[in-house]
């Protein structure tokens, strides 16, 4: 359903369907107008839904607000294992909300946070939770402006995380200072990178 403008109303008939028809695991929903109330909405179904593994929802105007729902969401929900948010407005406060529920969070293998408007203080709370999650294989932060200062502080959380093996840094204004904290982090045993 990418890019159809599906609006709340629709979404909720969407999702009361999916409710009837379990064998849906993967929803697409890429480029729609959902934003907050949409992601809300999302929340309530996932935390009882067990079908689904994956979500999309790229370019959905998804803010702060939407970001804490998901979280909440996350915090129930242990079947989802993929997640896009990329071309979302989350913000810091939206980073730092899906950043706490991955310090608990099991279940959950790939995350898309690329040009989600993170900055430095977000990215901490986010490589903390890199360091004791165990179960994110795939994270995307690329287009970020993250620069020399955010990779040193994902490189940090890289040396003792042992579960990460892809990461997506491309388009963050690395140097070769930010080049070489990656190669050092990369060297250490524990990374799966």
């Amino acid at each position: 359903m990418w890019k159809t403008f599906l609006e709340k109303k629709y979404l909720a008939v969407l999702l009361s369907a999916i409710k009837l028809n379990p064998i849906v695991i993967c929803l697409s929903l890429d480029w729609n107008r959902l934003g907050d109330d949409g992601a809300a909405l999302l929340s309530s179904f996932l935390q009882t839904n067990t079908s689904l593994r994956g979500i999309y929802l790229n370019g959905n105007n998804i803010s702060a607000i939407g970001a804490q729902a998901l979280a909440d969401a996350l915090n129930l929900n242990t079947t989802l294992t993929y997640l896009e948010l990329s071309s979302n407005p989350l913000g810091d406060d939206g980073i730092i909300a899906l950043s706490r529920v991955l310090q608990k969070n099991r279940t959950l293998q790939a995350l898309n946070l690329n040009q989600t408007s993170m900055t430095h203080n977000s990215l901490q709370h986010l490589a903390d939770a890199l360091e004791i999650n165990e179960s994110l294989k795939i994270l995307y932060l690329n287009n970020n402006l993250l620069g020399d200062k955010g990779i040193l502080i994902i490189a940090g959380a890289l040396a003792r995380n042992s579960t990460l093996s892809t990461l997506d840094l491309s388009k963050n204004n690395i140097t070769e200072i930010g080049a070489n904290a990656i190669e050092y982090a990369l060297k250490q045993k524990e990374t799966a990178l």
